[in-house]
Parts: structure tokens; C-alpha cells; sequence
């Protein structure tokens, strides 16, 4: 049911954590006088409501229509005044937020994070206990409605990049004020797994799928590494034996069990498809071991409720473009002319694969036969 404007204004001063004195003060009205607005006991001016759009930074669409449109996450950007930022929406040009925060880390799905940090703050200094506690004063995260949310006992954005952006299934890492530990947490700030030192996302991009390098240290400079796992997006404990070769590299941390592509494939169906990140290169100056896995991510996206919803395509073109990436820059991946026409061209690929979602299914061809046109023609460099 469609909210009057006297609704519109309580809701909005709750939100905001005012009390009718406080929101009144802004304007200088009285509580009174607030009061008697949100109850419809006196009928709100257009002056009035367009001081409150610019005070919260609405559009007057903002109570006109009686709710928040739900931003497309593709179309936010931060906007700055006098060294503050707020979060526009560009497709409707409008500020979610105020010009209140230091930092805004927007991610490409329903969630973001809102920071504040103390005055004499040094970001280099990101991610030790001490800046978690004292360096970052306020993490809170908003949605793609701009309604905003806060855990007390939870501090996000400890990288202070994107890197900390939640994915989108709607998890990220944070720092726990109970355990100090950090531990993946989802935006309802549920702890999803157990406590560490540090976690960081292996190869961080703007697409954050994870997985994720959670380590232990025993000492107190973290220099030291007692322990470390791999972690799914979910909070889960990849359980594979896993080559950390380089403890000053742990981005590039590699399961030798992927070797095996039947092996990476059960992973992608498992986990899902971030996990090629963690695939030995090795395995895919196979071509065929390359189509195998390209096929499974496709299942793996097709067995996602809700997909066009949940995932976006350009997000899902992500993911290919990794695998693409990984084999079309590798001149030891040989495709003949012969398994091109008989095995790839078209739509072969999919034959005898149960794929539900015609708007992916013809997506993920598009894109595949997109790759196999790029690598016939490199291959004839």
C-alpha cells in the first residue's frame, strides 16, 4: 500500500536515528510541528519537503512515488563534497546518503560499505587490530533501497578496496570485536566460518566471486605463518591439499588436485566457479579441458534460482572471460580444424547438457563460440 507523505517523513527521520526535536531543529520547527506532519494533522508545503530532499540528498520522486526505487548497483558511483562522499545513484541522480562518509566501497551486488575513520587516520595502516579498532570509527552498510544497517560488534571495509566489496551472494570478510578474528560474514552479520588473522581474496578484481586465503600467524608482526585455508564465498573450507609456494605471493595459491580437470569440474559444481582461480594453468593448455569446465560453470550458473536476478550477466561474463583468458594467452592450447567443426562450432558443445535458462544458455554460446573465433584467428597468427 502506497505510504502518505506524513508516513514518508516518520520513516525517514527514524531511519536517520532523529528525534522529532532533532529532525525539527534542522528546518527550526518544533517537535510539535513534526509531529503533526507525520501524522497528517497538518498538511505538508512544497517548501518544506524540498528543504528535506536537499538536507538527505532525495529526489522529490523520493516521496511522490512513497518509496525508494531500488538502484541498479551497475549505475552507483561516489560523489564528493569538501573531502566527503555519498553514494549517487547515477541512472536517477540522486545521493543515497549524505556527504558524511570518508570512504564508500560499492560492490556489484546489494550491499555496500559506509566508513568513517578517525581524523589523524593513515590508510596505509589498514587491516592491523590497532586501525580496525581505533583507525575505523564507523563501518555500516546500505542497501540498493538506501536503507542502512549496522552490527556494533562488526567492522567492514579492512582493506579499504574494493577487495572487501561484498560478492554477489552477499558475503564479504569482517572483523569480529567478540573473537578479534576476522571471519566471513554475510550482510545480515552472520559469522559464516571460523575466526583468523587475516583473509584476503585470492587475484582481488572488481568482481568478487572469492574464493578467499584465510591465515593464522604465531607472532604478533604477522609475518610469521602458523596456518592458512582456502575459504569458499559461503564460509566452507575447501578441503584440498593446496601448494603455497611463495608466502609473500599467497594470492597465488594453487590446488595441484585441479590438475585433474574431473577434479576442477566437481569443485566448480561444488563451490562454484571462482574456484579456476585456484586451477594449476597447466590444465587448461587442454582445450578440451577448457570447454569441460566452460560447460560446468554454465550448469553451475543454470542451477541458481533466480539467476537473472541474483547474478548478473556482465558478472557471469567475468567469470568466462577468466577462463578465456587463461587459455587464449597460452600458445600451447591447439584446437584442429576437425575438433573445431565437429566437437565446438555451433552449438555442439551443449549437446546432451540439460541447460534450463534459454537467456543464459544463449548468452554462454555466444560468448563461447565468441572465444573459439579469437582462437582459430590466433591460432592463424
Amino acid at each position: 500500500m502506497k505510504k502518505n507523505i506524513g508516513e514518508i517523513i516518520k520513516e525517514l527521520r527514524i531511519e536517520n536515528k532523529l528525534t522529532q526535536k532533532e529532525f525539527g531543529d534542522k528546518f527550526f520547527l518544533s517537535s510539535k510541528t513534526i509531529s503533526n506532519y507525520e501524522n497528517m494533522d497538518r498538511m505538508l508545503d512544497l517548501e518544506f519537503i524540498t528543504k528535506v530532499c536537499e538536507e538527505f540528498n532525495l529526489s522529490l520522486d523520493y516521496f511522490t512515488q512513497g518509496e525508494k526505487e531500488k538502484c541498479d548497483p551497475h549505475e552507483l558511483m561516489k560523489s564528493y563534497k569538501k573531502e566527503k562522499c555519498a553514494l549517487y545513484d547515477k541512472k536517477n541522480s540522486v545521493c543515497l546518503t549524505r556527504f558524511a562518509y570518508d570512504d564508500i566501497i560499492i560492490s556489484y551486488g546489494d550491499y555496500h560499505i559506509l566508513l568513517k575513520y578517525a581524523k589523524d587516520f593513515n590508510a596505509k595502516f589498514l587491516y592491523t587490530k590497532e586501525t580496525i579498532k581505533n583507525g575505523i570509527t564507523y563501518s555500516g552498510l546500505i542497501d540498493n533501497y538506501g536503507r542502512i544497517t549496522e552490527f556494533k560488534d562488526l567492522v567492514f571495509g579492512l582493506t579499504g578496496s574494493f577487495e572487501d566489496a561484498f560478492n554477489i551472494f552477499d558475503t564479504t570478510f569482517a572483523f569480529s570485536k567478540k573473537t578479534n578474528k576476522v571471519h566471513i560474514v554475510n550482510a545480515k552479520g552472520e559469522i559464516l566460518s571460523e575466526g583468523y588473522d587475516r583473509i584476503y581474496k585470492v587475484e582481488p578484481s572488481n568482481i568478487n566471486f572469492g574464493p578467499y586465503v584465510a591465515i593464522n600467524y604465531s607472532d604478533k608482526s604477522y609475518k610469521q605463518i602458523q596456518e592458512f585455508h582456502i575459504l569458499n564465498y559461503d564460509g566452507r573450507m575447501l578441503n584440498y591439499q593446496n601448494t603455497f609456494d611463495d608466502f609473500n605471493n599467497f594470492r597465488d595459491v594453487k590446488i595441484s588436485a585441479f590438475s585433474d580437470v574431473n577434479e576442477l569440474c566437481n569443485a566448480i559444481s561444488e563451490y562454484g566457479p571462482a574456484v579456476t582461480l585456484l586451477a594449476p594453468k597447466e590444465v587448461f593448455r587442454v582445450f578440451d579441458n577448457t570447454a569441460k569446465v566452460f560447460v560446468e560453470i554454465t550448469k553451475w550458473a543454470d542451477s541458481i534460482k533466480d539467476l537473472s536476478e541474483k547474478v548478473n550477466f556482465a558478472d557471469f561474463k567475468f567469470i568466462l572471460f577468466m577462463i578465456y583468458f587463461k587459455f587464449v594467452v597460452n600458445e600451447k592450447t591447439n584446437i584442429s580444424q576437425a575438433d573445431y567443426e565437429n566437437k565446438y562450432k555451433g552449438s555442439k558443445i551443449f549437446e546432451g547438457v540439460t541447460i534450463n535458462n534459454r537467456e543464459l544458455k544463449k548468452y554462454a554460446l555466444i560468448e563461447f563460440n565468441s572465444f573459439l573465433d579469437y582462437k582459430m584467428h590466433f591460432e592463424l597468427d
